[in-house]
């Protein structure tokens, strides 16, 4: 295994603490296609991809995972019916192993590719209620309340910079309204353990892509005679 490898499997969860760093892994480290560096002194890496699981039935061409969301997740309650599962079981089928490769993950099992799944795409999971976390009340902002769709968790909290006892939001993903949220979208209760280091994941991608987005200089619209 490469030391990109490496670093990719282990940046999977909360996040890789890196204090001393080579001159090797820093260069694989500045390819912010693959990941995201936080801190000056103590880094932490957080792996990225753009690899997505494919949400169109039947589609033969593309460069995304042709997989079942549910297997990925862990299991598939539909494999045992009499009707079956009609998406893909096999992870190494020949389109996968080809997007696996095209992709740098081809060394990554079942469990650990969900990991780096759930903190890139954002179809898996419920996105964080950024009105939940305004204002005050048992639903803060949040205009659709009990019916939201999003999660109702402190955003401090999933980014650990809570304050704990004097903060009024959901701190727990089992509490009612984020637990319905989640099994909506197909969360075992296997993954509950995996879903805060997820998170806190996915917002350091999306603040870093922020970033970069805001770093990106404008091109001008050409000029027609």
């Amino acid at each position: 295994m490469d030391i990109t490898e490496e670093i990719t499997k282990s940046s999977g969860h909360a996040g890789i603490s890196i204090l001393n760093l080579n001159d090797e892994v820093e260069t694989v480290l500045k390819d912010t296609s693959m990941f995201v560096t936080t801190g000056d002194e103590d880094k932490v890496v957080v792996a990225k991809t753009k690899l997505r699981l494919c949400r169109v039935k039947d589609c033969e061409n593309c460069s995304n995972l042709h997989l079942c969301k549910l297997y990925l997740f862990g299991e598939c309650p539909y494999i045992k019916s009499r009707r079956g599962c009609r998406f893909c079981h096999d992870l190494y089928l020949g389109h996968n192993v080809n997007v696996l490769h095209q992709h740098n993950l081809m060394h990554m099992d079942r469990s650990e590719l969900c990991i780096i799944l759930l903190q890139n795409d954002t179809t898996l999971l419920p996105p964080v209620c950024f009105t939940y976390n305004r204002g005050s009340g048992e639903y803060g902002n949040c205009p659709d309340k009990e019916a939201c769709n999003r999660l109702h968790v402190c955003e401090n909290y999933i980014r650990g910079i809570c304050e704990g006892t004097k903060c009024s939001r959901s701190h727990d993903f089992y509490e009612p309204h984020p637990m319905k949220t989640l099994q909506a979208k197909g969360v075992p209760s296997q993954l509950m353990g995996s879903l805060l280091p997820a998170y806190k994941n996915m917002l350091t991608i999306r603040d870093a892509n922020r970033i970069s987005y805001s770093n990106t200089p404008a091109t001008s619209p050409g000029i027609t005679m």
